[in-house]
């Protein structure tokens, strides 16, 4: 048989990103399984202009085969923790693997950024993310409103 070779690069969230996160989250599924509020352009450019400035939050774009296609981060990052969050926005890909690919590259920088452990919030409905995520390591801590707070150790 034949395999296809999937090129993934990791690279920095530019405006070109950020005009695609804006069309992704405004998807009602997406949204939904992101658990993103109400967007509007203007808070989007609110929040990429903090991003230079800021020590807790890095964020990154997803490209699969030259295209862009997420969006993943570390948020709430304290010395020893952050909040690890990502999301594939070109729903095509979906169920395709390419997020356990992301999740290890994130666990990875914040390895490097000598983070002691990553948290993240999952939808217990979310089924392929919540398995995703355990089979990744992390460990459920708890529930509330139907997400699930999952911790890994570094």
């Amino acid at each position: 048989s034949i395999f296809r070779v999937v090129k993934y690069k990791i690279i920095p969230f530019d405006a070109e990103f950020l005009k695609c996160s804006y069309k992704w989250l405004r998807d009602p599924e997406i949204a939904f399984l992101t658990g993103t509020g109400e967007i509007t352009r203007e808070s989007q450019l609110v929040f990429f202009n903090s991003l230079p400035n800021r020590k807790d939050y890095k964020i990154w774009g997803v490209n699969i085969d030259n295209e862009r296609a997420g969006a993943a981060g570390i948020k709430n990052i304290d010395s020893l923790t952050g909040e690890y969050w990502g999301y594939i926005g070109n729903k095509s890909l979906w169920g395709k693997g390419h997020g356990s690919v992301l999740c290890r590259e994130l666990i990875a920088r914040a390895r490097k950024m000598e983070l002691h452990s990553l948290y993240l919030k999952v939808l217990r409905t979310n089924s392929r993310a919540y398995s995703l995520y355990a089979k990744m390591g992390f460990e459920e801590e708890v529930e509330k409103n139907g997400w699930v707070k999952m911790s890994l150790a570094l």
